[in-house]
């Protein structure tokens, strides 16, 4: 997304942009901020808004094509195309939509100097098709992927700072790490804005008090309490998830990455690489590198290797049908308290 900024900075757009990720709110913010640079008042003049499931590349084409009454430059956005897809609920349309994205590519040879397309896709695309390819030769790739660590909080801090609101640092940790996406990290920052309305700065007591619990913060608590060897305290906290209707999977997967990130953070503290160095080589939140340090303390190398070990032998176990995964990963967080 940056080199979005960047270009609207300059004030070189390019002729044509393909939005796309898993993020679908910085998708929407990159549109956002095309809108703004084509039409700085706000108007919709010189902005035209398709929706890419209704319509084909030549229409597309044929938006792009139109030259301005006044010789302003326009903005075509073709919103969620799915003209990139290959599954099998677009077969019907492939044939068609592969016929005409040749007229994108032909389009892309002599672009119109007084439009620039942006195209969206929610999802991946594969960037070894030829469109993607001259798209990234002639205009512009803007992937929307959810940022990690620090650019999560950074994020934040801009959106408080947007409403007027003074934040400690370490309620938008709280959020931050509470959070999967962009999206649920937004509904939580505005519902504490509303909850903190009359004050002047929002604290981190107030963030525990309005911020949903997550199931992140919970495998730090179960992983703090297996530091603790109490092992009582973690199957508690295991527990807790499942009743909080967690999949035994997710619940698996995070705890494989937790122990995955204390064993990297020992390595690394090993050969003298400081915490905010390793924050941001492994792109962890500097509170997640705070935890793993803390936890690389209690375990040797061996010791995390073991844990592994554990978690992929109680893997293959439940899809070799040797075993409930629920009451095989609580054997496993049993035996991590033992060590």
């Amino acid at each position: 997304m940056q080199l979005l900024i960047d270009d609207i900075n300059c004030g070189k757009l390019k002729p044509v942009y393909l939005i796309f990720g898993e993020e679908s709110r910085l998708i929407e913010e990159s549109l956002q901020n095309l809108i703004k640079a084509i039409s700085p008042g706000g108007g919709e003049w010189g902005i035209e808004i398709l929706d890419g499931t209704l319509i084909n590349p030549y229409t597309a084409v044929a938006a792009a094509q139109e030259s301005s009454l006044f010789g302003d430059r326009r903005l075509v956005a073709v919103k969620n195309i799915n003209w990139l897809e290959t599954t099998a609920k677009n077969s019907g349309l492939k044939n068609e939509n592969e016929d005409s994205l040749n007229s994108l590519l032909v389009y892309l040879e002599k672009p119109n100097p007084d439009a620039c397309l942006a195209l969206t896709v929610r999802g991946n695309i594969d960037k070894r098709r030829k469109l993607v390819q001259q798209i990234h030769k002639k205009g512009r790739l803007i992937e929307c992927v959810t940022p990690k660590g620090v650019e999560r909080d950074a994020w934040l801090a801009r959106r408080f700072e947007a409403a007027g609101f003074k934040v400690e640092k370490r309620a938008i940790a709280h959020i931050s790490v509470s959070c999967v996406n962009l999206n649920q990290m937004a509904n939580e920052a505005d519902k504490l804005m509303l909850y903190c309305a009359d004050k002047a700065e929002i604290s981190y007591n107030d963030a525990l008090a309005t911020v949903a619990e997550s199931s992140l913060l919970t495998v730090f608590e179960l992983t703090d309490a297996a530091v603790a060897k109490n092992a009582a305290k973690a199957c508690s906290y295991y527990r807790r998830l499942l009743q909080q209707g967690e999949d035994v999977q997710k619940i698996f997967g995070l705890l494989a990455a937790q122990f995955r990130n204390i064993l990297l953070v020992k390595d690394m503290l090993k050969i003298g690489v400081s915490q905010s160095v390793i924050a941001k080589e492994l792109r962890l939140h500097p509170y997640v590198t705070e935890k793993c340090t803390y936890a690389s303390r209690a375990f040797s190398q061996r010791q995390l290797i073991k844990v592994l070990e554990m978690l992929l032998a109680a893997d293959i176990a439940y899809k070799s049908g040797q075993g409930d995964l629920k009451e095989l990963l609580e054997t496993v967080i049993l035996r991590i308290c033992e060590l």
